[in-house]
């Protein structure tokens, strides 16, 4: 809770989940939203995923044994709903790495009730009909050390086999009904802003490509096994300002 929460008047929402092996308080610390939580008065939730032999992760795919996230998430958030006082408009999603995956799923599932998304290090497209153009923004290292920046099979964690993730930004892109001809910024020597016109009303698209970046979340804790944390922007403070341009239709 931000320290000017009084429980009288809505505040925003922003989940915040974590990677595959971490858990709640380490996402609190490495995504560190707090300082922006205490300045724009904002809610932060972030959930444990479940324990299981391969490690503490969120449960997308109908592992056995484990219960569904995506619903547990939809409860969580109506739970919260009814005992905080949250502007149900202003609800958003974020997270790191399998985080990232769980953030991706709910923008393709539950686009009714939240008003951005914002995955780190892991971005999915998922084909099949949504109710309306979402406003994403995406952070993806060139040399992610983990989850290949163009695609393949994840280096872990079960090894999955994900789409390049220029690629699902595209199709991001193309469902927000955004032209097909992006711009690239280079904002630094490090990073890049890739942006799509024309989307949807609404909407946007944007991409941060961090040349040469980890498997990490930037302007973050630097984790040496992941590979470069760029220091050239930060992502949680990036991230909010995205959020709050957007409301719920």
């Amino acid at each position: 809770m931000p320290a000017a929460y009084k429980g009288t008047s809505g505040v925003p929402l922003v989940f915040d989940f974590h990677g595959f092996g971490s858990n709640a308080v380490q996402q609190m610390i490495y995504g560190n939203f707090k300082p922006e939580a205490d300045k724009n008065d904002f809610l932060i939730v972030a959930p444990d995923g479940q324990e299981s032999a391969g490690g503490r992760h969120f449960n997308l795919s109908g592992e056995k044994g484990l219960q569904n996230d995506l619903t547990m998430v939809q409860s969580l958030l109506a739970h919260i709903e009814a005992t905080l006082c949250v502007n149900a408009s202003r609800v958003y999603a974020t997270g790191m790495s399998d985080g990232g995956a769980m953030t991706s799923l709910l923008a393709c599932t539950a686009p009714d009730k939240f008003a951005a998304f914002a995955p780190v290090a892991v971005i999915i497209y998922c084909a099949g009909p949504k109710s309306r153009a979402v406003p994403l923004v995406s952070f993806n290292g060139t040399a992610d050390p983990v989850v290949p920046f163009n695609g393949g099979a994840v280096h872990c964690c079960g090894g999955a086999v994900l789409q390049s993730k220029p690629v699902s930004m595209a199709d991001w892109a193309a469902h927000d009904h955004c032209n097909p001809k992006f711009t690239d910024t280079q904002l630094s020597s490090e990073v890049v802003r890739r942006t799509w016109s024309g989307c949807a009303k609404s909407s946007s698209v944007v991409h941060y490509i961090i040349e040469g970046g980890g498997h990490t979340w930037p302007g973050s804790i630097p984790i040496k096994s992941l590979g470069l944390t760029t220091k050239q922007i930060d992502a949680s403070s990036t991230i909010w300002k995205f959020f709050s341009a957007y409301t719920l239709p």
